[in-house]
């Protein structure tokens, strides 16, 4: 496998013999790890854990507690109340709470972009390229990316966020044009427009604002958006299991935790058990790129694919996907690795 190197990173081996022994649910409860952390107690909404002085990544904090708290609201205020020291899940609104009573937000992007996913595996009009193009010029990011992000992250163009192995940087944005997003959806045959639904697990908070103003750049060019949000569970079930979902659908660009853009570009393609988008003609380099042992050669295959992935339009690409987590003022040493934090490196001073 030439990208095992990328993939043996993030492959958890567990201790073979209590593996064995336990089995996984056990295992589960009592894991057998080398980690800066000794699992003490597992409840519904907490952990909690001991510092392990034998890992070879030693803690600098004695004791880790991690709670599920439901709501981005209620994890803010556990941090201005010192009941919490970090926070994750937040959103940029939450961000400027917490800079406001004195303690920390932070953000950072993990390799992933947001994006909608049009499905043009089923009937027009997206399985246009012509209509998928007037859609991406229709969508102004900069608002998006200023106002409602902050500025704490960059536009969208193509499979690869910038982070990721197979990145094409020369590539240019989809230009923010409705005069040219009307003559290609004339073109196409749709000078009145049309109208699709997108479906969403989110029902609130940053990413939401970023959908509706998406929904209000269409509108302008005759293109009604409607945003209809469902349970997670229900529509990870839609997604994946039944397939059941409609014209449009949110699926992340991701390429974490391998920093692989084949990570990405697999899902969104013909290899995908159900596929929403499959580009015939990209498949022999798909094939390509999983199969080359060499780096650079492998990286020239991935960005041709990010070449066609974005002349085609594969998706209406909206911007590098950013998280935002909080700290109380006197936490250091937070970082978030593509999905991996290293507790170890935390430090709590007296409050």
């Amino acid at each position: 496998m030439p990208t095992f190197h990328r993939y043996a990173a993030v492959v958890f081996v567990p201790e073979p013999d209590a593996f064995e022994k336990l089995g996984p649910d056990e295992f589960a409860q009592a894991p057998v790890g080398t980690g800066p952390f000794a699992l003490e107690k597992w409840e519904s909404n907490r952990a909690t854990f001991k510092a392990f002085t034998g890992s070879w990544r030693k803690p600098k904090a004695s004791r880790l507690e991690v709670l599920a708290l439901p709501d981005a609201t209620s994890r803010v205020q556990a941090i201005i109340a010192g009941r919490v020291d970090i926070a994750g899940g937040l959103g940029p609104e939450d961000i400027q709470a917490l800079d406001a009573a004195g303690h920390q937000g932070v953000s950072w992007q993990d390799g992933g972009e947001s994006a909608i996913s049009l499905v043009t595996t089923r009937h027009l009009p997206f399985n246009d390229v012509r209509v998928r193009r007037a859609l991406n010029h229709a969508v102004n990011r900069k608002p998006i990316i200023d106002v409602i992000m902050q500025g704490r992250t960059v536009a969208a163009n193509q499979p690869a966020a910038r982070a990721a192995y197979g990145y094409v940087a020369e590539l240019p944005q989809y230009a923010y044009d409705p005069a040219l997003a009307k003559k290609l959806l004339a073109e196409a045959g749709y000078a009145k427009g049309f109208k699709f639904v997108l479906e969403t697990s989110v029902n609130s908070g940053a990413s939401l604002s970023a959908y509706q103003q998406v929904a209000a750049d269409l509108a302008n060019v005759g293109v009604t958006m409607e945003i209809r949000s469902m349970p997670a569970l229900q529509y990870m079930k839609n997604l994946f299991i039944t397939c059941e979902y409609d014209d449009a659908i949110i699926v992340p660009w991701q390429s974490a935790p391998t920093i692989d853009v084949m990570r990405a570009i697999n899902i969104h393609s013909c290899l995908s058990t159900k596929a929403w988008y499959c580009d015939s003609e990209a498949m022999p380099i798909i094939a390509a790129a999983m199969a080359e042992w060499d780096e650079a050669k492998g990286c020239a295959l991935r960005q041709q694919l990010g070449r066609r992935y974005h002349e085609q339009a594969a998706s209406i690409f909206l911007y590098e996907m950013v998280y935002f987590a909080g700290l109380s003022r006197n936490t250091s040493g937070f970082a978030d690795n593509f999905g991996f934090v290293a507790y170890e490196d935390i430090v709590v001073s007296e409050k």
